[in-house]
């Protein structure tokens, strides 16, 4: 799983019903995850099975998502109110570009006015119906374009500038908006260029792994298969348990023969104790990442701060579990 970590600035009121604040706090109305799908790059680059868990883990209400098509910046206000183009559609992010407009006091270099459509509920039964703003995104493509001359020299400058371009105005706009991911398969967004660092840009791969810690973190089980129609919860004993059988799957094994064992020779009950006993201290292990990983990625406030170093220092037994690496115990 790859670490994330908030970027942007939130509120820090303290309200239990607000959609804001730090995203892994548990509250009776906890903040949503909110995802900003780049869907030409994702449509580009199909890929069955990660859509499907994406989408599947999308259809939770704690989940928020948002398209944008970075193809489709309007060049006027007036733009895309034909009978061709009925406009912006709900739960689409549509951008703008007001240059032309830039007055004496305005911010150097290209400006984009953006809008987000569709009404957009919230757990305290509050809805955003809409939100508009501005991005100025001069500033980060003059830093993005020097970075980017060095990381792909070979590429020549008329074809790496839309390419810059493209990946820093999709991450401003992530940032202007306030969201958390930027799902985009572009490598220039999030492979192994990643021109665009002032935002969490991750591939549907990478997402699918943090939204899930994250419903997690708000006692939230997803049961396998996921899918946009069946959204199947667990326990949580029971999640774990049986994440360390998906895991270990020779555990299935020891733990029938140490049953069969136990009922012929009662002196080899040990045995099955022993095994529960391993089993139990894999699913605490489990839980632990999982609480280490929320408290590394929560804001970074005292109380953060003050978790993420009580489990750095505790004491752990390391054991190494197939597809898992080393785990504490």
């Amino acid at each position: 799983m790859r670490m994330f970590r908030e970027l942007v600035s939130r509120s820090d009121d303290p309200s239990a019903t607000k959609d804001a604040g730090d995203l892994y706090s548990m509250r009776p109305s906890p903040r949503k995850i909110r995802l900003l799908i780049d869907l030409e790059s994702v449509i580009d680059r199909p890929d069955a099975e990660a859509d499907r868990l994406l989408q599947g883990l999308c259809g939770y209400d704690n989940v928020e998502t948002l398209v944008i098509e970075m193809s489709k910046v309007r060049t006027s206000d007036k733009e895309g109110a034909s009978d061709v183009d009925p406009g912006p559609q709900d739960g689409t992010v549509v951008l703008t570009d007001v240059t032309a407009h830039n007055g004496p006091f305005s911010l150097p270099g290209p400006r984009y006015l953006w809008e987000v459509t569709g009404d957009r509920p919230h757990f305290d039964r509050s809805v955003t119906t809409s939100a508009h703003g501005w991005v100025s995104p001069m500033p980060q493509l003059n830093e993005t374009y020097q970075l980017a001359a060095a990381r792909c020299r070979h590429a020549a400058p008329d074809e790496l500038k839309p390419r810059v371009d493209r990946a820093v105005l999709l991450a401003e706009t992530g940032r202007a908006i306030d969201y958390d991911l930027i799902v985009s398969e572009a490598e220039e967004c999030g492979g192994e260029l990643a021109i665009a660092t002032r935002a969490n840009v991750v591939s549907r791969a990478q997402a699918i792994p943090i939204v899930a810690h994250y419903l997690r973190c708000q006692q939230v089980y997803p049961m396998h298969p996921v899918s946009p129609t069946r959204r199947l919860t667990m326990n949580r004993q029971g999640f774990y348990i049986e994440t360390v059988y998906a895991c270990s799957p020779g555990l299935w094994h020891w733990l029938g023969k140490c049953e069969i064992t136990a009922r012929s020779h009662p002196d080899s009950a040990s045995f099955l104790s022993e095994c529960h006993a391993i089993i139990g201290r894999l699913s605490r292990a489990l839980r632990a990442r999982d609480s280490l990983m929320a408290a590394l990625g929560a804001k970074q406030t005292p109380d953060a701060v003050d978790d993420d170093q009580a489990h750095r220092k505790s004491p752990v037994m390391l054991i190494e579990i197939p597809h898992l690496g080393a785990v504490g115990l």
